[in-house]
């Protein structure tokens, strides 16, 4: 019985063995990612952070409490303003004011939501705070012509009264049948499309801007009021 004792507590060892250690090496990549987050924000270097926190998050594994923090501000001075708000809020449930970043992290809510109402309140800005400027699609009109639906770009559709023959058959009370004039038409078996009313397109909104005539460009608002370049 002793022996059997044994072999099951060794059994349970060489199983339990290897998960411990493949969790402390996840954890030694995890803890060695966010010291190397850390330097690259020491040095300025946010692109650098921010890809050490994406690869941490991509581990899909529990997460440093104080990452939380650290990446917020990494969002922050990478202008992900509401990436930036929902990392800090986090932080800030989780550790409250026990947390060894708390003070800095009142700092950054308020200069998350100073900038957030600034892009917010500017007409100039879409709401990521990138200057926007006139569609490349559209042209800044928020409409596309396209070839109307409902007549195939043709601008006219057939009359159901008379499907077309310009005439229509009526059966008399006695049977017979009787040719007459179709009035819908005026005798042409088709009138125009009341689609597109005869223009063979009709107007749809862009899909590239939504129906906006504006896109976002890579330069950053500075907020400033002025007259939008729609051209």
């Amino acid at each position: 019985m002793k022996h059997i004792i044994i072999i099951i507590l060794l059994g349970l060892f060489f199983c339990l063995a290897p998960a411990e250690a493949q969790a402390q090496d996840i954890s030694h990549q995890m803890q060695s990612r966010l010291e190397k987050a850390k330097q690259s924000m020491d040095a300025g270097d946010y692109g650098a952070a921010n890809k050490q926190f994406r690869q941490m998050l991509s581990m899909e594994e529990d997460l440093p409490v104080n990452m939380s923090y650290l990446f917020a501000e990494t969002l922050y001075m990478l202008r992900q303003f509401e990436n930036a708000k929902n990392f800090l809020n986090r932080y800030l449930k989780i550790e409250g004011v026990r947390g060894d970043y708390y003070d800095r992290a009142l700092r950054l809510q308020k200069e998350l939501d100073k900038k957030i109402k600034e892009i917010e309140d500017c007409n100039l800005c879409s709401s990521k705070g990138y200057k926007m400027t006139s569609c490349s699609q559209c042209n800044g009109d928020g409409e596309l012509e396209a070839p109307c639906k409902k007549c195939q770009g043709k601008g006219n559709i057939v009359c159901r009264d008379c499907m077309g023959d310009g005439v229509r058959l009526t059966v008399g009370r006695v049977g017979g049948i009787a040719y007459e004039d179709c009035k819908k038409c005026s005798q042409k078996g088709y009138h125009a499309c009341n689609q597109c009313n005869g223009e063979k397109k009709i107007k749809q909104d862009c899909e590239k801007c939504l129906g906006s005539g504006l896109e976002d460009t890579k330069e950053i608002c500075d907020h400033q009021q002025g007259i939008l370049d729609i051209n």
